[in-house]
């Protein structure tokens, strides 16, 4: 499961799902893949708290690598045509 927006619906959604038993869950932010001890972007205590209960694996990289076999995307970023495909058209 990926979603993409760190911010409050992103953090939102994540302990929701958590809750329910949902184990596999990655969070991508503009700097990436949120992961514990993630030297960039983990200013607040929010993406702090998303890297210890999400990314078990502690998968880095850009959302293009955390959508690989990816069941589930939430998309709930502020950024436009996120998924826009480096041919200009957009991901099915």
């Amino acid at each position: 499961m990926v979603i993409a927006g760190a911010g409050s619906a992103g953090y939102g959604i994540s302990k929701i799902l958590k809750q329910v038993g949902c184990n596999q869950i990655l969070v991508i932010d503009s700097q990436g893949i949120i992961y514990q001890n993630r030297p960039e972007g983990m200013y607040n205590k929010y993406k702090q708290e998303l890297s210890s209960i999400t990314n078990p694996t502690r998968m880095k990289g850009s959302l293009e690598d955390a959508i690989v076999g990816a069941d589930v995307f939430i998309g709930v970023s502020g950024k436009p045509n996120i998924l826009e495909g480096q041919n200009g058209h957009d991901h099915e």
